[in-house]
């Protein structure tokens, strides 16, 4: 025996059929766009394709069983998931730094098994980037999980709704703090006559052009006792605002030193913008012989008066941008009138400069 329904019926059930559908999508989307607001604040690439590149640099490739480096700052990842089907988890690494950080990503199983290849990648000051398990392709489909992330800045991390549930929004980009502090890119070495060599860089948030920036670094052994200080200038006569610089702080090394800290910089703020001197016709090399960098120059003076004692100031920095090395030097020609060009040389020893990837120049002198 059939039961029928007729047409007059029918009416009013594709109505309650139609409302709920269009109730529970209005869900979703409120939903969805909850989501993307909450992940906004984290940066979220509205360009995927550029942000979610995974290193393939084979030099930067760690395996299992090897011993990170000496990382600062980690986030632990749970319920990571890639299938087969090609949907995978999603996460997004937000650097709270005023230096690019260098990640480390480890993935483990549910039993606590490392699962896959460690690999590195690096996220710029103040931004976040995105990664997707499915392009990592040493973490095989099926794999249930978690990550940790290492770095050498502070980091937070957190797991992205699967597909579809996000939203692509524009880059978020955090303002850096005001004042003036200490980058945490700087790096230290001993040299061969025993001397303890600190070099980094200072940054000036504020809207004053800045004399006399000093730099003070104390230093102590393993169980906070302070073994000795000192401190150092910037090469520069004045930094400008919202510049940046480097200092080199050189001191005899202390026993059984442990570690270092550095005091806030103090200053004048009654300085004077830098003078116009360009740099051109630059480059940097290093000499495996002696394992030194060196870059060469010339500088113009494009300021319209004499500029006395013309001095480039450098800084080398390594693939992740850590300072490695802070000097100075003077033109060939010591002082320069409007218009004429003098080169330099400068030479970076003490250690061995093999892993320099970059440089930066900045010229100083005093106009008359």
């Amino acid at each position: 025996m059939s039961v029928g329904v007729s047409q007059e019926g029918l009416v009013p059930v594709m109505k309650t059929i139609y409302l709920t559908f269009l109730t529970v999508a209005t869900v979703a989307i409120i939903v969805t766009l909850a989501v993307a607001v909450e992940y906004s604040v984290y940066g979220i690439s509205s360009n995927p394709q550029e942000n979610e590149t995974v290193s393939t640099d084979i030099n930067a490739v760690y395996l299992l069983n090897s011993t990170p480096p000496p990382l600062s700052s980690q986030v632990e990842l749970r319920g990571l998931q890639k299938e087969a089907n090609g949907i995978s988890s999603r996460y997004v690494i937000t650097n709270q730094s005023s230096v690019a950080g260098t990640l480390l990503h480890a993935y483990y199983d549910n039993a606590d098994n490392p699962v896959g290849e460690v690999w590195t990648s690096e996220v710029p000051a103040f931004e976040s980037w995105i990664y997707d398990l499915q392009d990592i392709e040493s973490v095989p489909s099926g794999y249930t999980g978690y990550a940790i992330i290492h770095s050498d800045a502070l980091i937070t991390g957190t797991v992205l709704p699967q597909p579809p549930q996000y939203v692509y929004l524009p880059l978020v980009t955090k303002e850096p703090p005001p004042g003036v502090y200490i980058l945490n890119n700087h790096s230290d070495y001993v040299d061969s006559i025993g001397y303890l060599h600190i070099a980094g860089e200072v940054q000036n948030n504020t809207a004053n052009h800045l004399r006399f920036v000093k730099i003070t670094a104390n230093i102590f052994n393993g169980d906070g006792q302070l073994l000795n200080t000192d401190f150092t200038y910037i090469h520069l006569g004045n930094l400008p605002a919202g510049d940046r610089t480097c200092f080199h702080i050189l001191l005899e090394e202390p026993a059984s030193w442990s570690y270092y800290e550095f005091e806030a910089p103090t200053y004048w703020t009654d300085g004077e913008p830098l003078p116009n001197l360009v740099v051109f016709n630059d480059s940097g090399s290093y000499n495996s012989t002696f394992g030194w960098y060196e870059i060469i120059g010339q500088v113009r003076n494009d300021h319209g008066t004499r500029v006395e004692y013309v001095s480039p100031v450098g800084t080398v920095y390594n693939a992740s941008g850590i300072v490695l090395g802070c000097d100075f030097t003077y033109v060939n020609s010591s002082h320069l009138e409007p218009g004429q060009t003098s080169s330099f040389k400068m030479t970076f020893s003490g250690r061995d400069y093999a892993n320099v990837t970059s440089y930066r120049l900045q010229v100083d002198g005093n106009p008359r």
